[in-house]
């Protein structure tokens, strides 16, 4: 669903391996902003930015919680093979500190998306960590987003499209499962 003249967002970019692609799918008149944490990656993709001339790809260098996303700006973010990371990178540090990182970091999320704007996540299951369709799509409902779309891929791969939510409904949601 990219299209010309679209805002998007590369999250965990790492050295621009989708970056580039995007560009080119949003065109002059798009813009993509390549973001990640790793400050030797995001130099690399700099670089490439800088000496290919690329005008249409800002790389922004973010903290875990903090995309550093300008508000209201994106159609769409793009999280390729990172919430399975994020899980993975985090198992040891239990349940608590996963809730408390993921709700900073879907909050930067939604803050960039336009009101109408698509998260859309590429990744693959992992029974072993609790990656499956169930478990992205309560933690994500948890953040005020709702699934819209899921595409089974090969093997344990998916891809899937949320929507922000309208305010309010995830609070509703838990409040009503306590009840």
């Amino acid at each position: 669903g990219i299209r010309e003249g679209m805002a998007i967002a590369d999250i965990g970019a790492g050295i621009g391996q989708f970056t580039f692609h995007f560009a080119g799918l949003v065109g002059p008149k798009g813009l993509v902003y390549a973001e990640d944490i790793d400050e030797s990656t995001f130099e690399l993709l700099k670089y490439t930015v800088k000496t290919e001339n690329i005008k249409n790809v800002i790389p922004l260098l973010g903290t875990p919680t903090d995309m550093k996303l300008p508000a209201d700006a994106l159609d769409m973010a793009v999280l390729i093979h990172v919430y399975r990371s994020i899980v993975v990178g985090m198992d040891e540090e239990g349940p608590e500190r996963l809730k408390s990182f993921f709700d900073g970091f879907f909050a930067s999320i939604a803050k960039a998306l336009k009101k109408d704007g698509t998260l859309v996540m590429v990744d693959h299951k992992s029974p072993e960590f609790d990656v499956s369709s169930e478990t992205i799509t309560a933690e994500l409902k948890k953040r005020n987003f709702r699934l819209t779309g899921e595409i089974p891929l090969k093997g344990r791969n998916f891809v899937f499209f949320f929507k922000k939510a309208p305010a309010g409904t995830a609070s509703k949601a838990s409040g009503a499962a306590k009840r």
